[in-house]
């Protein structure tokens, strides 16, 4: 009786604890309420988000992603303008962010994890692989939107299935020296990564800047793909991923 009694009272965790577990050092985080002080490194946009209504912080923000993506990620943003219903602006060890709330056609919610552009978590100047060595030559959208919109827009509880953050942003030559195929990717930096551990690669500084690739793992690569049109495929399948619900149950 005791253990059932105790089952009985577990209370579920909250929102904002949930997303806790998931943060980098499993931080704390928490919604923004009020003004923000003056000086704290966000976009003027984003100083309006805890005093609007969910609805209007999520139309707010779709359509500050809407200036740098609107034309390469039509199918994505449609799918938020119906389908999301909040964009709080959160913190979390003094790194502020905007959490998105997307339902699935299942009526489910999920929580999609947009960081701050004004914090970018690029990775030290020494790591191997890492996108800060080339930024000066990489996609301009691709630029506009790390360095206006978001750092990274993806699925808050895997980091993946959308644009990952900076600090996730890694060079496959430099990750898989000496690999069948490793001159065609020497140089392709991966910025969408899937739960299957599938990557898309994009050319920046290698033998063929533009090309981008799907990287499956031990499976067939899809190469020379359209970039922009692939990632707003994948991204719209990760709103709703039936081979992965099972995993994902409460996001």
């Amino acid at each position: 009786m005791g253990v059932f009694g105790w089952l009985r009272r577990r209370r579920e965790p909250s929102k904002y604890e949930l997303l806790g577990r998931y943060t980098y050092g499993r931080r704390p985080i928490r919604p923004v309420e009020g003004e923000l002080p003056a000086g704290e490194p966000v976009p003027d946009e984003w100083r309006r988000l805890p005093v609007l209504a969910p609805n209007e912080r999520a139309e707010l923000m779709i359509s500050l992603m809407r200036q740098t993506v609107g034309e390469v990620l039509p199918q994505t943003l449609a799918y938020l303008e119906t389908h999301c219903s909040d964009a709080e602006l959160a913190v979390s060890d003094g790194r502020y962010s905007v959490v998105y709330t997307v339902r699935t056609e299942s009526g489910r919610d999920r929580y999609y994890g947009g960081g701050n552009p004004l914090q970018p978590s690029w990775p030290d100047e020494l790591v191997v692989g890492g996108i800060r060595q080339v930024r000066g030559v990489w996609d301009k959208v691709l630029k506009c939107f790390y360095e206006q919109t978001h750092d990274g827009f993806y699925v808050f509880m895997s980091h993946g299935l959308g644009l990952i953050d900076l600090n996730q942003v890694h060079c496959l030559g430099d990750y898989y020296p000496g690999e069948p195929g490793q001159e065609r990717f020497s140089g392709s930096y991966t910025f969408y990564s899937h739960v299957t551990g599938g990557y898309l690669a994009l050319d920046i500084d290698g033998p063929q800047p533009g090309r981008a690739d799907m990287w499956w793992g031990d499976s067939e690569p899809e190469l020379d793909v359209d970039f922009w049109r692939y990632l707003d495929e994948q991204t719209v399948g990760g709103f709703n991923p039936p081979e992965v619900a099972h995993l994902l149950k409460g996001v």
